[in-house]
């Protein structure tokens, strides 16, 4: 999940428990019950911390309750290319539109079996995003290994009956946006039709607000929706809106999906096909989950549409502006969890005191598996709001494995390469354990090295960039 100290709206869940933040607190020796037990520990601290800090936004920015995973309930893209060789790695996954064989919309090749792929790493199986239309099949594509996650936003979407939440960075593209637009045709035609907000921060990661316009944006979402569902599109209430803070630098950065306050999906997947449905994808993870925690996450929605300005646009226009949606959770969940978002200029940063909490409670391991650490948006270079807690556990004697995108690419993989990143960790810790400890240099070195690694970002040991040299994205 992508937390950075630049991006001012985003959001995260924290689930304590065998399955998640566990063991990266752990040593990998101790037992299931010494892991349940430090699990109850840094759930209690987490917990202690943002009362401390955060009361006001309690159930607001965020929350604790119980949540239901199911087996699939880590969705990863890609999947399936752990430990591949480059001649195992996809390729063509696009076909071209014009062939009979080649589906237009998503533009894979429709397939009756595996053999009918090109390409490793390919499957034939059912899209169920394809379908536009109340009990109409889905058709069989050649799908590669991230378009899964092309049919978990969708299952979300559809499982809507009367309130639909969908917030992003930016509008999806794509494949995705195919998906979207099949997913409000569904809900269209539904017999209980739900409520559906849309809140990004703009159209595009780099559109002006001020030309690209809510009312502009939603006008052409109901256009592509009434070409799929022309008798029904006109039942479909819905709100889009922009929130950002051009003044602050702030913006919405949370991706979350919600359908009645009972199902979710959020992450840190940005929904654009070109950077994560092609033979060369970011790779990412986001959650999906029931219970109260699915709950909380349509809370936070909440609380962020409170901060969106006049920059709204309803369908119809005699709907207005929705107000807070309130549906209940129907399923309970059977593991804790902690759900926590950041308002950036707009208000409070709890998910920033959740993170250094969880750091400070850490007594042998930290795991780290990021974009980056640092970011050169604006300049100065500055340093993640986690840097000195970071610094301050290396020094008690936690180990500490960094992971980071393996270069220095332009939009949306790593803004530092991982080299000056390391170097930053490195430098600070010497200083640190030369001041207060009165250590010499080389012993300070030598500590440093032993305390932090850090890592560029591989899915095999022999694949250290995509074929053609393109970055590997975390």
């Amino acid at each position: 999940m992508r937390i950075a100290n630049f991006a001012l709206l985003s959001s995260l869940l924290l689930f304590l428990s065998l399955h998640a933040s566990v063991q990266a607190q752990n040593s990998v020796e101790s037992s299931p019950e010494d892991r349940v037990q430090r699990a109850g520990e840094i759930y209690q601290t987490v917990i202690s911390r943002l009362n401390s800090a955060y009361p006001e936004l309690k159930d607001k920015v965020w929350s604790e309750g119980a949540i239901d995973l199911e087996d699939d309930w880590l969705v990863q893209s890609p999947k399936g290319l752990w430990g591949k060789s480059v001649e195992e790695l996809p390729t063509d996954l696009h076909c071209d539109t014009r062939l009979r064989n080649c589906d237009r919309e998503f533009a894979r090749l429709l397939c009756s079996s595996n053999s009918d792929c090109q390409g490793p790493s390919m499957e034939c199986r059912e899209l169920e995003a394809s379908v536009s239309q109340l009990g109409q099949e889905p058709k069989k594509m050649c799908l590669g290994p991230a378009d899964y996650l092309i049919d978990d936003v969708y299952k979300v979407m559809v499982n809507a009956d009367r309130e639909l939440d969908f917030v992003s960075l930016a509008m999806p593209t794509e494949e995705f946006y195919t998906a979207f637009i099949n997913g409000l045709s569904v809900l269209s035609q539904k017999s209980s039709v739900p409520q559906v907000r849309m809140l990004f921060a703009s159209k595009t990661p780099t559109s002006l607000n001020l030309l690209v316009t809510t009312n502009r944006v939603l006008d052409s979402i109901v256009d592509d929706l009434k070409i799929k569902s022309p008798k029904t599109y006109m039942r479909l209430p819905m709100n889009l809106g922009w929130l950002s803070d051009g003044k602050r630098i702030s913006w919405n950065h949370a991706k979350i999906i919600v359908a009645d306050g009972n199902y979710a999906l959020s992450g840190g997947h940005n929904l654009w096909g070109k950077h994560y449905l092609t033979e060369t994808p970011i790779f990412d993870l986001s959650l999906i989950y029931r219970g109260e925690a699915a709950f909380d996450a349509r809370n936070y929605v909440n609380s962020l549409w409170d901060n969106v300005d006049n920059r709204w646009a309803a369908y119809p226009a005699n709907v207005g502006r929705m107000p807070r949606f309130k549906a209940k959770n129907t399923v309970i969940g059977n593991k804790n969890s902690i759900s926590v978002g950041r308002l950036g200029s707009f208000g409070g940063d709890p998910s920033d005191e959740a993170l250094k909490a969880m750091i400070d409670s850490a007594k042998t391991h930290i795991a780290i598996s990021q974009q980056d650490l640092y970011n050169q948006v604006r300049l100065p270079t500055t340093q993640t709001f986690v840097f000195d807690n970071l610094i301050e556990a290396a020094a008690r004697g936690v180990k500490i494995d960094i992971v980071q995108s393996n270069k220095f690419p332009l939009f949306g993989f790593g803004a530092v390469q991982g080299a000056s990143a390391y170097k930053g960790f490195l430098d600070a810790l010497k200083k640190k354990l030369v001041r207060e400890r009165g250590l010499y240099q080389y012993e300070a070195e030598a500590f440093a090295c032993q305390a932090i690694t850090y890592a560029s970002f591989r899915f095999t040991a022999h694949v250290t960039s995509w074929p053609g040299s393109d970055p590997i994205g975390n």
